[in-house]
């Protein structure tokens, strides 16, 4: 099994029962946004271990027939369509204890700026912890920065305050 592989694991055996998780949600918890298809791939080898059932299309489509038996036994509903419900289902990614500081949505910046933290990745030499966020004034800019700075705090007139602060989704 290959390094990647085992990420891919580790994470999908930290799902919740009840809950799913799309192949693109798994990819960017491993640190690489792009990689759905390659999460499709290590999914196919995945050990009887694992709630590979847990993971779905974005949509809320599923692959095998079996695994609407398996989420049924969870409690997981579904649409008339036959797809899982992902607005009750689909796990957020601040349910995961890796990414629980780091509340995907809207940020005050205490300078004044509105921000929007877009997603959660990992610097591919050091693997620090990155946040992708986009400015929400000018021209839109996305940028990159540690996470560390992200919940941090600054002094500004003479208070300590956060450098950014969560104003919803």
């Amino acid at each position: 099994m290959n390094e990647f592989s085992a990420k891919v694991y580790e994470l999908v055996a930290q799902i919740p029962k009840g809950l799913v998780a799309s192949y693109g949600q798994i990819a960017l918890l491993t640190g690489n946004p792009l990689a759905s298809r390659a999460v499709g791939a290590a999914m196919r080898g995945c050990p009887d271990t694992v709630c590979w059932h847990r993971v779905v299309r974005s949509d809320g489509s599923m692959v095998f027939e079996l695994q609407k038996v398996l989420l049924e036994k969870e409690g997981v509903t579904f649409l008339s369509d036959g797809k899982v419900d992902m607005r009750k289902h689909a796990m957020k990614l601040q349910d995961n204890k890796e990414t629980a500081d780091y509340r995907l949505g809207r940020y005050h910046h205490f300078k004044g700026g509105e921000y929007r933290l877009i997603a959660l990745s990992k610097h591919s030499e050091t693997l620090e912890d990155m946040v992708v966020y986009q400015a929400l004034y000018g021209e839109g800019g996305i940028g990159v920065r540690p996470a560390a700075m992200w919940n941090e705090t600054v002094e500004h007139n003479g208070k300590t305050v956060l450098r950014f602060t969560y104003i919803g989704e």
